[in-house]
C-alpha cells in the first residue's frame, strides 16, 4: 500500500481518538455540573426548613401564643364544647384551624421526624425548648391552666404512636420484654402492627404519603403554605391523596432510627404532657383506642423507663470520663451540630428572654432573675446539657456528683410519673384486666410494666413508691397470680428475690415484705389450705439465680429471709393457721438450695465443674418436674455458650421427655419419655417423677411439648446429630397433621430432608468430627481434695490439641491455685505417683 494511504489512514484515527477523548470530558463536566446543582439544591432545601423552623419558634414564643391557641369555649353552647373536646385527640385540619400555632409546629414536626438528622433535631428542639416555655410560665402555674396546655399536644401521642418502631429500640423493647420464666407459645407477644387496617407504620411505609394516626386522619405532608388551608379542611379523601401527592417536600426518605438524644427528648415531652393532663380527657383519649392500640400505649411507657433509668453514679462517671457515645444508657451523645438553626434559635430566644430590655415578655419571672432563670433553662433547655461536662479537659468530682445528682432526679420522676399513669390505667380498665381470670393480653402488658420498675434501675426513694404499687396490684387481681398459668407468679418471685439481695436495706426490707404479701394473699386466696404456688415458684427462683450465678450478697439474702419468718411470727391473724409453719419450712428448704450458692461461685470459671454441680442438682430434683427442668435448661444454656451443642441438644432431649412423661400421665399424650429410648438410654431418669402435691400446679400443655420438640430439632441439627432428628419428628408430625398445619408440616419435611441428604454426605465423604476427647487426671491431695486420684473424659471442640486444652487447663488452675504451684503432665506414659509432691503441687 502506498505510503499517502496509510498516512491518511493514521490521521482519520487520530481525529476519532481526539473526539472521543473530547465527548468523555464534556460528558464528565456536565455531570460534575449536574450533580453541584443537586448537591446545592439539597443544600438550599435543608437551608429553607431550617428558616421555616427559626420563624415558627419565633412566632411561638410570643407572649400571647397561648390565648392564640386556645379558642373563646365560653359563648358555644354545651354541645358544641363537646364536639370541640373530641377534635383535641388528633392532628386534622379542623384541630389546625381551632388552634393554628400548635397545629402549624406540630404538623411540621412530624413531617421533620421523616428526614435527616439535622432537620430532625431542629425540631425536636424548638418542640422541647416550647414545652419548657410553659412549664415555667408564672401566668400559668395552676393546674388547671397547665392541663389545658398540655391537651393542645395532645396530637403529639399519635405521633409517638406512629414512630414506635423507631422510638422502641430492639436494645430497649428486650430488656423490658424479657421474661425470667420460658413463656409458650401461646401466650401474647405484643407486635407493633398498624391500629386494625386504617393505616400502617410510617418506617413501614412510603414516608412521602401521609401517616395515618390512630384515630385514623392522615398527617397530611404539605409545606407550611397549604398545610393549614381552611378551605380545604374538610375535602374528600381523594382530595387530600392530591395535596400530599404535589408537596413540595422530597419524596426521598430520610428515615432512619432515632438516636439515643431524639428518643429521651421526645419522651420527655411525651411525660410532660402525661403528667400535666386531666385524668377525664386522658380517660377519654384511651377509650377511643382499640386493644392493639392501648397496649401500644403501654409500650410507650415502658420504653420511657428504659431510656430513663438510673444507671448508678460509678457508670455515670465512666461515661463522663470518656466522650459519650450513641448508644450508652443514660448517656445520649454529645451533638456534634453545626452551627445551624438548631443551636441559633435556642441562643436567640434564651437572649431575647433574658434581656431586662425587651418589652414583651413571654415569661414575666424572667425580668427579675434573668440570671437564675437563664442557668434553670440552659439545664432544662437540652436533655444532653447534663452531657456537656468537657471531656478533654477532665472532669472534677463535682461535676461527677452533681451529674449523677440529675440523672437520679430525671429517672426518679419519671418513674413517679409512670407509676402514676399506670395506676390511673389500671383503675380505669379494671374489668377488661379481669378478663379471663387475668389471663390477657393487656393484663400482661400492665404486668410487663410493673416488672420494667424492678429491672430498670431506680432511685431508693421511687423504689418504695413501686412496691407500694405492687402490694395493691397483687391485692387487686389476686387471680391473675394464683390461677391458671403460672407466669406471672413466677417472674414476679424470680424478680423480687433478686431485690432481697440489694445492698439498700430499705429495697431489702420492701422486697421481703411483697414476697411474704404475695405468700400471704395466696394463702387466702385458697381459704387458708395452702400457699403451694408461691412456694415452688419461689424455690424454682431460687434455683434459677443460683443456676445463672446471680445470687450475690448470701449474708443479705440471709437477713431478708429471717425478716420473711419475723413478720409469719409476728401476724396474728394467722397464728392459729398452718401458714406460719409453712413459711418455716419454706426459708429451710431455701437455705439447703442455698448451699449450692458457694461451689456454684467457686467453679464458675470451670464449665465442666458447674455443669457437674447443675447435673447433681437437677438428679436431686427428679421428682419435682419444675425444678428439673430449670435446671436442665441452666445446664442446655452454658453448654450452648461453651459451643457444646451435642449436649445442650440432649439437654433439650429431656427436658421434652419429662414434658411428655407429664402429659402422659395426664393422659393428654400417647406416650410418655418411652418415646425417646433411641435417642439416648438416659431418659429413663424422666419417669421418677411423683405424683404428689409438687404436680399439682405444672400447667403443661401440648402447645408447651411442640414447642420443646421443635427445640430439640434444631439442637440436634446444630450438634450435626442428624441421625436422630427423624425419631424427634416422629412424634411432631402426628400433631401437625391433627392440626392441619400443612406449612409447619412442609418445613419439617424439608428439615427431614437436609437431615438424610446431609447423612448420605456423611456416608460418602466418611468425614465428621464431632469432637476431640481428652483423659484427664487430677493429682493432689491438699488442692483437688476429693478429686484427687480421678480420671475424666474431656470433650473439646472439634479439632483442638492437646497443646491447647493443656494451656487451657494451666491458666484455670493457675489462676484458682497459682501458676507456681500447678504442673501439667502431656506424656502418655504410666504417671509415677511417688515421684509427685502432691501437698504443695497439683497435677
Amino acid at each position: 500500500m502506498p505510503s499517502r494511504y496509510r498516512d491518511s489512514d493514521r490521521r482519520i484515527e487520530e481525529q476519532s481518538e481526539i473526539e472521543l477523548v473530547l465527548r468523555s470530558q464534556a460528558l464528565g463536566n456536565c455531570l460534575e455540573r449536574s450533580l453541584g446543582v443537586i448537591v446545592f439544591f439539597f443544600f438550599f432545601s435543608q437551608l429553607l426548613v431550617e428558616y421555616k423552623f427559626e420563624f415558627l419558634q419565633t412566632i411561638c414564643n410570643h407572649e400571647h401564643y397561648i390565648p392564640l391557641n386556645l379558642p373563646m369555649t365560653f359563648s358555644k353552647p354545651k354541645l358544641q364544647r363537646v364536639q370541640d373536646v373530641n377534635l383535641e385527640y388528633s392532628l386534622t385540619d379542623e384541630y389546625c384551624r381551632h388552634h393554628f400555632l400548635v397545629g402549624m409546629l406540630l404538623r411540621e414536626a412530624s413531617v421533620a421526624l421523616q428526614d435527616n438528622y439535622d432537620i430532625r433535631y431542629t425540631a425536636i428542639s424548638v418542640l422541647k425548648n416550647l414545652l419548657i416555655k410553659h412549664a415555667f410560665d408564672n401566668r400559668y402555674q395552676h393546674k388547671n391552666q397547665q392541663a389545658k396546655i398540655a391537651q393542645l399536644y395532645l396530637p403529639l401521642f399519635g405521633l409517638l404512636l406512629e414512630n414506635l418502631q423507631r422510638v422502641a429500640s430492639r436494645e430497649a423493647l428486650y430488656s423490658c420484654t424479657a421474661a425470667s420464666s420460658p413463656a409458650s407459645r401461646d401466650e401474647f407477644v405484643c407486635s407493633f402492627a398498624s391500629p386494625s387496617n386504617r393505616s400502617s407504620l410510617i418506617a413501614d411505609k412510603d414516608p412521602a404519603c401521609g401517616a395515618a394516626l390512630p384515630n385514623g386522619h392522615a398527617i397530611k405532608r404539605e409545606d407550611s403554605k397549604g398545610s393549614l388551608n381552611s378551605e380545604g379542611a374538610t375535602g374528600s379523601p381523594d382530595q387530600s391523596e392530591n395535596i400530599r401527592r404535589s408537596s413540595t417536600r422530597s419524596s426521598v426518605s430520610h428515615c432512619s432510627r432515632l438516636d439515643q438524644f431524639e428518643i429521651r427528648t421526645l419522651l420527655m415531652c411525651y411525660l410532660y404532657i402525661v403528667k400535666m393532663i386531666s385524668e377525664d380527657t386522658l380517660l377519654a383519649y384511651w377509650n377511643k383506642f382499640s386493644p392493639q392500640e392501648l397496649i401500644n400505649v403501654l409500650v410507650l411507657l415502658e420504653v420511657c423507663l428504659f431510656h430513663f433509668r438510673y444507671v448508678g453514679k460509678r457508670n455515670i462517671a465512666s461515661s463522663c470520663m470518656r466522650p459519650p457515645g450513641p448508644g450508652a444508657p443514660g448517656c445520649p451523645r454529645r451533638l456534634a451540630v453545626s452551627p445551624t438553626v438548631g443551636c441559633r434559635v435556642h441562643d436567640a430566644w434564651l437572649s431575647k428572654h433574658t434581656g431586662a430590655d425587651r418589652k414583651s415578655q413571654t415569661m414575666p419571672a424572667l425580668r427579675s432573675r434573668a440570671g437564675g432563670m437563664q442557668v434553670r433553662l440552659q439545664h432544662l433547655g437540652s436533655l444532653d446539657t447534663s452531657f456537656t461536662l468537657n471531656h478533654n479537659a477532665g472532669t472534677s468530682e463535682a461535676d461527677i456528683v452533681h451529674q449523677a445528682l440529675l440523672e437520679g432526679n430525671i429517672a426518679t420522676e419519671v418513674c413517679l410519673t409512670v407509676l402514676d399513669t399506670i395506676s390511673f390505667f389500671t383503675q380505669s380498665f379494671k374489668t377488661q384486666l379481669l378478663s379471663n381470670d387475668g389471663h390477657n393480653p393487656l393484663m400482661k402488658k400492665v404486668f410487663d410494666i410493673h416488672l420494667a420498675f424492678l429491672k430498670n434501675g431506680q432511685s431508693e426513694a421511687a423504689l418504695k413508691h413501686v412496691f407500694a404499687s405492687l402490694r395493691a396490684f397483687i391485692s387487686k387481681f389476686p387471680s391473675a397470680f394464683f390461677k391458671g398459668r403460672v407466669n406471672m407468679c413466677a417472674a414476679l418471685c424470680y424478680e423480687i428475690l433478686k431485690c432481697c439481695t440489694s445492698k439498700v436495706s430499705s429495697t431489702r426490707n420492701e422486697a421481703s415484705a411483697l414476697l411474704y404479701l404475695l405468700m400471704r394473699n395466696n394463702f387466702e386466696f385458697t381459704k387458708r389450705r395452702t400457699f403451694l404456688r408461691t412456694h415452688l415458684q419461689i424455690i424454682i427462683a431460687v434455683s434459677q439465680l443460683i443456676a445463672d450465678v446471680a445470687l450475690s450478697g448470701g449474708t443479705r439474702f440471709q437477713d431478708s429471709l429471717l425478716i420473711i419468718n419475723n413478720f409469719a411470727n409476728s401476724d396474728r391473724p394467722m397464728k392459729a393457721t398452718a401458714f406460719p409453719s409453712e413459711v418455716k419450712d419454706l426459708t429451710k428448704r431455701i437455705r439447703t438450695v442455698l448451699m449450692a450458692t458457694a461451689q456454684m461461685k467457686e467453679h464458675e470459671k470451670d464449665p465442666e465443674m458447674l455443669i457437674d454441680l447443675q447435673y447433681s442438682l437437677a438428679k436431686s430434683y427428679a421428682s419435682t418436674p419444675e425444678l428439673r427442668k430449670t435446671w436442665l435448661d441452666s445446664m442446655a444454656k452454658i453448654h450452648v455458650k461453651n459451643g457444646d451443642f451435642s449436649e445442650a441438644a440432649m439437654c433439650y432431649v429431656h427436658v421434652a421427655a419429662l414434658v411428655a412423661e407429664f402429659l402422659h400421665r395426664k393422659k393428654l399424650f400417647p406416650s410418655g419419655c418411652a418415646a425417646f429410648r433411641k435417642i439416648t438410654p438416659n431418659i429413663d431418669e424422666e419417669g421418677a417423677m411423683k405424683e404428689d402435691g409438687g404436680m399439682m400446679d405444672v400447667h403443661y400443655s401440648e402447645e408447651v411439648l411442640v414447642e420443646l420438640l421443635e427445640q430439640c430439632v434444631d439442637g440436634l441439627w446444630k450438634a450435626e446429630r442428624y441421625e436422630t432428628i427423624s425419631e424427634v419428628s416422629k412424634l411432631i408430625i402426628p400433631i401437625y397433621e391433627k392440626r392441619r398445619e400443612f406449612e409447619k408440616l412442609t418445613q419439617l419435611y424439608r428439615t427431614l430432608h437436609g437431615a438424610y441428604a446431609k447423612i448420605l454426605e456423611v456416608m460418602h465423604t466418611r468425614k465428621r468430627l464431632l469432637g476431640t476427647f481428652f483423659k484427664v487426671a487430677f493429682y493432689g491431695q491438699t488442692f483437688f481434695e476429693e478429686e484427687d486420684g480421678k480420671e475424666y473424659i474431656y470433650k473439646e471442640p472439634k479439632l483442638t490439641g492437646l497443646s491447647e486444652i493443656s494451656f487451657r487447663l494451666l491458666k484455670l488452675y493457675g489462676e484458682k491455685f497459682g501458676s507456681e504451684t500447678v504442673k501439667i503432665i502431656q506424656d502418655s506414659n504410666k504417671v509415677e505417683l511417688n515421684c509427685m509432691n502432691k501437698l504443695t503441687k497439683c497435677y
